[in-house]
């Protein structure tokens, strides 16, 4: 069985402004294009940040862009190995 301690420490994991906060933010009021803005800009500043990349892929599903979405989901699986079992 794979080892997912790193992808249930990412979603305990508390929220601040800099680590994408604002993006979850705009992702739960359904502005996606700001929140697909705020999430890259969090992961320009950490681009090893799962949780800003999860939604990331999600805000780019919700508006459609199928191809963004899937790239960022294979920076996901190469992160935490674990999610290649998800489909």
């Amino acid at each position: 069985m794979p080892d997912n301690s790193k992808f249930c420490q990412v979603v305990r994991q508390p929220v601040s402004p800099e680590g994408g906060g604002l993006g979850l933010a705009n992702y739960t009021l359904d502005r996606y294009m700001e929140a697909v803005k705020a999430l890259q800009e969090a992961l320009q500043r950490n681009e090893q940040a799962l949780l800003p990349r999860l939604y990331l892929a999600a805000s780019y599903i919700k508006l459609g862009q199928q191809d963004d979405a899937e790239w960022e989901i294979e920076q996901l699986k190469m992160q935490v190995p674990v999610l290649t079992a998800f489909r």
